[in-house]
């Protein structure tokens, strides 16, 4: 049975840091439930990982070993299925079981995201290198808001794209770029278009490389996976902003998730 490095193993024994500042900046009390869904899923994968148990510990090691080699790509071809874009659910359910609902899609994606994250962590403590020469979602949408700034795509075209996306993108108190004016969207394009765009592969050449960079696939696949799972956090903060506008919780983001759903009880 494979031995793993003492730095592996006490990397994956510390105690796990709350990813707050990588994900939300200055997080409101609605958005502290995409939080915790975050920490509760990162535990429960470091927990494996690190377990006493060598069945359990190896076992899901050995899950990360077939992921870098090729279980990335069935991550990848899931991620760009075109039946994959994110649908609400549908009105017929009451807006407690949407919000449930929604919740539970992020918890899915997310999940995704967390394993995706470990392999790459994983990758990294047995190889010591990390690069990130494929191209983003995040190089994406810098790319696609200069074109917007260049008037070579409309305005419903970059929304379709990237409308759902925000600054602070998973934070629920954010606007999401849809929401946006035409004055306001064309300021964060001004903004971006002094950015310079490096000449990277895209993520389908380098998925079909004859000698793949991993990293640099799995840190594009994760940016990836983030672009699906903001497909949910922008319809649980519409759902929330209809029961603000429907008088039926003021000041909705300085409410937690608990909260609301005690109200709506």
């Amino acid at each position: 049975m494979r031995q793993y490095s003492t730095d592996e193993e006490k990397y994956w024994s510390r105690p796990p840091e709350k990813p707050t500042c990588d994900l939300i900046i200055n997080p409101s009390p609605a958005s502290e439930k995409i939080i915790e869904i975050v920490c509760d899923l990162a535990d429960k994968h470091r927990k494996q990982i690190a377990s006493r148990n060598i069945l359990t510990r190896e076992f899901y090691r050995l899950k990360l070993e077939v992921y870098l080699k090729e279980g990335h790509k069935d991550y990848y071809n899931r991620l760009t299925r075109f039946d994959h874009k994110f649908s609400p659910p549908p009105m017929s359910k009451n807006p407690r079981e949407r919000i449930e609902s929604l919740y539970k899609a992020f918890e899915t994606e997310y999940g995704r995201v967390i394993f995706n994250n470990i392999a790459l962590t994983h990758y990294y403590l047995k190889h010591g290198v990390v690069a990130s020469n494929v191209k983003t979602s995040e190089d994406d949408k810098i790319h696609y808001l200069k074109k917007f700034h260049e008037k070579n795509i409309s305005r419903v075209q970059f929304n379709d794209k990237y409308g759902h996306y925000a600054l602070n993108a998973f934070e629920l108190s954010s606007k999401r770029f849809e929401e946006y004016s035409d004055e306001e969207l064309s300021h964060i394009a001004t903004l971006v278009y002094q950015f310079p765009e490096r000449d990277k592969a895209s993520l389908d050449e380098a998925i079909n490389s004859a000698n793949p960079d991993i990293p640099s696939i799995l840190v594009s696949l994760r940016e990836l996976g983030k672009y699906n799972s903001l497909f949910p956090i922008k319809w649980i903060r519409y759902e929330l902003l209809g029961l603000q506008r429907a008088g039926k919780i003021e000041d909705i983001f300085n409410h937690t998730y608990a909260q609301v759903m005690e109200q709506m009880k």
